[in-house]
């Protein structure tokens, strides 16, 4: 049995870490490995803002499925146009429920949503959460490439509480029902608010049954083997535990095994103490060790070649 193989069940791939770790490396050198050696049909989509996988595929990705070959396609979702696409689509809601004179309100209202912390997560899941749900049933994996740490847990963490807030909102709108009179009333449509909630709560509700299902999906976390890395790690593990999702697998990427030159000796032996750490931390967790690549990985052919760590 390859490495490879450890994700050969998993229809949904999460790779997290700290910034500069790997993490677009190894996903989308896995896409290539699942698509190319396996025969599988992957769809890789990235929230890093980094915007890596156009450089690391050298090839101009869209904010649509791009197609890079018969059975991988990639997908980068921009923060930014994804924010200002979701602010679009709460607007036209909005519009369309609210009385006329609200409608000033409404602008106001948005103008400083634009700017709130947490849009962007909030867009981002939006999409991403389409993308899973709408396209599981298309492709045998789908792979998300995170971005930095702190960004990934308000990510994964997100659909519980979406589902929370919109549940909330639910139980307010149908306690005050006897104020709709603000809300235009089209003849034969109840409550067209209520609908749209329950949507989303299903969506919400859908995508977090997934994320914490470990038959389906599988969370891996690229680690280096310094105390910086692996103590973020940790912190990290630790509130994706609090969310019940569970972390199947570590990467530790950038192992310098061994060396003649006196500028790294130090640091080989900071390597072999940190990993002796992560095998006592996780002992019962699949450690997977990447050692140090000197070559530049750009392109599917080195992708391919790195992707040799799989078999």
């Amino acid at each position: 049995m390859g490495i490879g193989d450890l994700w050969l069940n998993k229809k949904i791939i999460f790779f997290g870490g700290k910034g500069g770790v790997g993490k677009t490396t190894f996903s989308a050198s896995l896409s290539v490995f699942l698509s190319g050696k396996k025969n599988k049909k992957v769809l890789l989509i990235s929230t890093d803002p980094a915007h890596n996988l156009s450089d690391i595929f050298q090839k101009r990705i869209k904010k649509n499925i791009t197609k890079v070959n018969s059975r991988l396609d990639v997908l980068e979702l921009d923060a930014n146009y994804e924010a200002k696409k979701y602010l679009k689509s709460v607007k036209e809601i909005m519009l369309q429920n609210v009385h006329a004179k609200l409608f000033a309100q409404v602008d106001e209202y948005l103008k400083l949503a634009g700017s709130s912390p947490g849009l962007t997560e909030a867009a981002l899941l939006d999409s991403l959460s389409d993308f899973i749900v709408n396209n599981i049933s298309k492709y045998d994996h789908i792979i998300i490439d995170t971005a930095p740490t702190g960004h990934t847990l308000r990510l994964v963490l997100l659909p519980e509480s979406m589902k929370n807030w919109i549940d909330l909102l639910m139980y307010k709108r149908e306690k005050n029902r006897q104020i709709a009179k603000v809300w235009n009333d089209k003849k034969g449509d109840s409550d067209r608010l209520l609908n749209i909630l329950d949507t989303r709560q299903k969506k919400f509700s859908h995508l977090k049954e997934l994320i914490i299902n470990s038959d389906i999906t599988a969370f891996n976390f690229v680690l280096n083997p310094d105390s910086f890395s692996l103590e973020e790690t940790k912190r990290a593990v630790k509130e994706l535990d609090k969310g019940k999702i569970v972390v199947h697998n570590f990467i530790i990427n950038k192992v310098i095994e061994s060396t003649q030159e006196p500028q790294f000796k130090n640091y080989v032996v900071e390597q072999k103490e940190t990993l002796a750490k992560i095998r006592k931390w996780k002992k019962k967790s699949n450690l997977i060790i990447s050692p140090w690549y000197a070559k530049r990985i750009q392109g599917l052919d080195a992708l391919y070649e790195f992707g040799s760590l799989f078999d």
